[in-house]
């Protein structure tokens, strides 16, 4: 009986092992895409507004920027914008 408890708590051990080393492996893949998941909720939630802003602002969109895949892409024409100014 002592044998088969230690055994058990060996197993225990020895899977609680596995899946953390497997957590810290995947901790890296699994928060990028997160972030990106995120990244692109947040392009389609802004892109209308933007875009409606840049056009208030007369200020025209490059070729690729009318659907942007980044907030860097989002962003870029407040950035010309800005850059125009100084």
């Amino acid at each position: 009986m002592k044998n088969a408890l230690a055994l058990v708590a060996v197993v225990i051990s020895s899977v609680a092992l596995v899946v953390s080393v497997w957590t810290i492996m995947t901790a890296d893949a699994r928060a990028k895409a997160a972030v990106r998941t995120r990244e692109a909720e947040l392009i389609q939630r802004l892109k209308p507004v933007l875009i409606q802003a840049y056009e208030d602002l007369d200020t025209p969109l490059a070729p690729g920027e009318a659907d942007p895949q980044s907030l860097e892409d989002l962003f870029a024409p407040i950035f010309r914008l800005y850059r125009g100014f100084m």
